[in-house]
């Protein structure tokens, strides 16, 4: 079909996934809101068929395409999904949301057409009201529904009516698929519905945002639970630990690579590409909106060695100054994925506690008014509590904060993504070596923000 021959004609895998989350599986949805399509639902999924296919395209030399990756693909990102609309799950949706936006004008333009609008369909003689009738009926189905739809007035707009309809739907239908699925996939869904930040990247020129075809494959098969090897004997699945960790290259990871990340002594402590990336980033997005920010500042506590990664000065909430400390962690680590699944946030709580518990003495020594924020990022881009705090802070300063705040969090997934993918599939091994206090302190970071580019990303968003 068209789909797959114009993103064929795409060299960018980024500008791929950005056409078809953003063009190509709305292409029908206008015509879905003029008549029902739901008596054509086997057309509607030969064309949801095409959009699995163009995204299992982007994941070529990963593992196999499973029915779960498939189901992830119409899912929203929000959710733990990738957010390509399946045109047969919205139509009644777009029916039912743009005939009552109709409905409700129109009666208060002519009052006499309703009555005769609902003689006609008692009657039997009004198949647009039957549709909807129908429509609203398969709807109703899903818990809630009902009393959302009773909630809906000429206020509500034909597309946003359509999307509260839908996430309710789609809501309801993502608690029943968790409850099957075994701990991994929940960890793997929990994570991406808090991190949907580098799949929704719009298009743009902002080279902060750029990510290369090999690290958008990775980080998909990742979010999409497709392996990131082909297992060897292929099975299928990631059950076996056979398969060589790139770390250590010894034989004991699974298909998907789970603990490669975090093998060896040091585990994820000795990350420091990806951790010093991280603080730059935050070290930069706070000069930006005009804050004081040194990166690798000396210790504040004379007696101690022990420096934090950013000092922002006066502010905190007692104006005094803010020092943060990045901690990067493995989510899917096959000895904690099952507590992580049952208590969400577990992995990034232990963390944030490891670092308080080793900084939070130098940080007050010179003044007890001065913060700590642990800064505990996972590969999949998720940020603990305290670290969204840190997040709030800075952006709070900006002139548009939730516009800020998608920009630094979109920044924040690709500088996770990449070192993901590096980790995974290049060349690192082990501990890599810091690079001298003087030089990194020096490094100039990211280019500088254009207006532009920082709110371009938040015209599309989710």
């Amino acid at each position: 079909m068209a789909i797959g021959t114009r993103s064929a004609n795409q060299s960018s895998k980024q500008h791929k996934l950005i056409m078809l989350r953003m063009s190509f599986c709305k292409k029908v949805m206008h015509i879905q809101r003029l008549v029902p399509t739901s008596e054509h639902a086997d057309v509607l999924r030969d064309y949801d068929d095409c959009l699995v296919a163009a995204v299992e395209d982007l994941l070529v030399g990963r593992g196999q395409f499973t029915d779960l990756a498939k189901l992830k693909v119409h899912i929203p990102a929000a959710l733990g999904g990738l957010g390509v609309d399946s045109a047969a799950a919205r139509a009644d949706a777009c029916y039912y949301s743009s005939f009552t936006s109709a409905y409700f004008r129109l009666a208060a333009i002519d009052p006499d057409w309703v009555g005769s609008l609902h003689e006609t369909a008692a009657a039997g003689l009004h198949a647009p009201f039957a549709a909807l009738s129908a429509a609203r009926s398969r709807l109703c189905t899903t818990p809630g529904m009902q009393a959302l739809l009773q909630k809906l007035s000429v206020h509500d707009r034909p597309r946003r009516a359509q999307g509260k309809i839908m996430n309710l739907k789609l809501a309801a239908e993502v608690a029943d698929l968790l409850r099957t699925l075994p701990a991994r996939e929940v960890t793997v869904f929990n994570a991406s519905a808090e991190a949907p930040h580098l799949v929704s990247i719009s298009a743009g020129g902002d080279p902060n945002l750029r990510v290369p075809n090999d690290v958008l494959t990775t980080h998909l098969a990742m979010r999409l639970s497709v392996t990131q090897i082909i297992p060897s004997p292929f099975t299928g699945a990631a059950t076996t630990t056979s398969e060589r960790c790139p770390a250590c290259g010894m034989h004991h990871v699974n298909a998907h690579l789970d603990g490669s990340l975090s093998c060896g002594p040091g585990g994820t402590a000795f990350v420091t590409l990806w951790h010093d990336d991280i603080a730059r980033m935050f070290h930069h997005m706070a000069r930006c909106v005009g804050i004081p920010a040194t990166l690798e500042p000396a210790s504040v506590d004379v007696d101690s060695n022990i420096r934090t990664d950013i000092r922002l000065s006066g502010v905190s909430a007692r104006c005094a100054d803010v020092f943060a400390d990045v901690i990067t962690f493995e989510l899917t680590e096959p000895a904690t994925y099952a507590k992580e699944a049952a208590q969400p946030g577990l992995s990034a709580d232990k963390a944030e506690v490891t670092k308080f518990n080793k900084h939070f003495a130098s940080v007050v020594a010179s003044n007890h008014k001065n913060e700590l924020k642990p800064v505990a990022v996972s590969e999949y881009g998720t940020i603990g509590p305290q670290g969204m705090e840190l997040v709030d802070t800075i952006v709070s300063r900006a002139p548009d904060p939730p516009t800020m705040k998608t920009y630094m969090m979109r920044g924040l997934a690709v500088v996770t993504a990449t070192h993901t993918h590096r980790r995974l599939h290049g060349q690192v091994r082990g501990h890599v070596p810091l690079r001298p206090v003087a030089e990194r302190a020096a490094d100039p970071g990211p280019p500088d923000l254009v207006a532009d580019d920082v709110t371009e990303q938040t015209a599309s968003a989710d």
